[in-house]
């Protein structure tokens, strides 16, 4: 499902970050580990598509994203890839249901209003529907990026420290959310953190 080769990147006047190869199979989940200015994030946004590698390849269910222009990239990205950041970023203009047509929208994929009910009744967000941006507490912005992230079927999900900025128990529910929503869509799931408190609930780790 997710494959990457010989990938690094350089950054101006700095050293290359090197990688080891990483092999995920679909429906299986991941956590990445590792300290502070390791490299973590420059690896997701190479994973995601947002980094261009300096050198090395991306596979995604079997297409070499790192090869894809930037256009074929965008959809490709919008259809393949669900991306958590670790601060939720909308359109603030936008409510919550017509921010989710969005990302359908930028995807290439026709308007659903109902999966889009569907995702947000899932996460508990049925009500927050016609909800601005501004009127939801941190917890539920964070919902929203995960029905963000979910709303198109991705095969691969993305999350860069969704648990850095929580107490035990809103860490745990994140997790379980993120957990539940990828085996909901079979996708495969990769979360990036230096949170130690998930190294145990996860079998699968990449250590950096």
């Amino acid at each position: 499902m997710l494959k990457t080769k010989d990938i690094s990147h350089t950054y101006k006047g700095q050293q290359p970050i090197r990688f080891n190869d990483i092999h995920c199979q679909p429906d299986t989940h991941w956590l990445v580990l590792g300290n502070s200015g390791c490299g973590k994030t420059t690896l997701l946004h190479m994973i995601a598509g947002l980094l261009k590698p300096t050198t090395g390849n991306v596979e995604i269910a079997g297409t070499n994203i790192s090869a894809l222009p930037s256009n074929q990239l965008d959809h490709f990205r919008g259809q393949k890839i669900g991306v958590v950041f670790q601060k939720p970023h909308f359109v603030r203009s936008l409510n919550v249901e017509a921010n989710l047509m969005l990302a359908q929208y930028l995807a290439g994929i026709k308007k659903d209003k109902k999966r889009i009910e569907s995702i947000l009744s899932s996460l508990n967000l049925g009500h927050k529907l016609k909800s601005m941006p501004n009127e939801l507490s941190q917890g539920e912005q964070q919902r929203v990026a995960i029905a963000r992230a979910v709303i198109n079927g991705p095969k691969l999900i993305l999350a860069d420290e969704p648990t850095s900025a929580l107490d035990d128990e809103n860490s745990r529910e994140v997790i379980n959310l993120l957990e539940t929503q990828a085996s909901a869509q079979q996708a495969t799931l990769l979360i990036v953190t230096h949170d130690q408190r998930l190294k145990d609930h996860f079998p699968n780790r990449i250590q950096l």
